[in-house]
């Protein structure tokens, strides 16, 4: 349990580095980053195409657990223009991968350039992980966002994570953690209009390649 924390800040770092890359690529000035990575535990009985995959773990002679995860990743521009990518990735097989480029309503753009400009959205900067439950005996599902706002004065970058565990409570009542909280009335307009563009990428998306990059397992 105690690794996952370290993992998160790497891949902030990660994140972080990808934006400045694109910023500085052609195409057009990128105002932001945006990345949602979730997964769930899935128990399955042992076979061989889940044998030896990474991120797999023995619960129950017979059974593995595994994390099928996916990925969301948004890029939007100065002139309004994004790029959508998702790719679901499970325990075998070949990730499932649509994308999509776009580009926002002029009323949906004024809207997310207001929400970002906002002095209470500025200062969101959360890069840190909660600690799980000390009675936790695995994740059953989690959820992290990876943003980064590219300014004049340097890229702001923040990230949000809430998981469930198992635990070992008699009860049998899971736990859950997040760092949501305090950040939750200045990200809820922002939050809500990147689900918005997320559903129009998945709906219009085609079958192509992306290079939205997948997390470690389990999340």
């Amino acid at each position: 349990m105690k690794i996952i924390p370290l993992l998160i800040s790497i891949l902030a770092m990660a994140m972080l580095a990808l934006a400045q890359d694109t910023a500085s690529s052609g195409g057009g000035k990128l105002l932001l980053n945006f990345q949602r990575t979730s997964a769930y535990m899935e128990s399955d009985s042992a076979a061989p195409h889940a044998q030896g995959m990474e991120g797999l773990t023995s619960r129950n002679p017979g059974s593995t657990t595994h994390y099928p995860t996916t990925n969301e990743c948004i890029s939007i521009y100065a002139d309004g223009s994004y790029s959508f990518e998702r790719v679901e990735e499970k325990s075998y097989g070949k990730p499932k991968v649509r994308v999509y480029k776009g580009t926002l309503a002029a009323p949906q753009f004024a809207k997310l350039q207001s929400i970002t400009g906002d002095d209470a959205f500025r200062k969101v900067v959360i890069t840190e992980m909660p600690e799980p439950p000390e009675n936790a005996t695995g994740v059953r599902e989690g959820e992290i966002i990876q943003t980064t706002v590219m300014r004049d004065d340097g890229p702001q970058a923040f990230m949000l994570a809430k998981r469930r565990f198992a635990t070992s409570d008699p009860s049998g009542i899971d736990k859950y953690t997040s760092n949501w909280e305090k950040v939750e009335k200045p990200l809820k307009p922002f939050l809500s209009l990147m689900k918005d563009i997320e559903k129009e990428g998945q709906s219009r998306g085609k079958e192509g390649a992306a290079s939205c990059q997948m997390t470690q397992q389990p999340i």
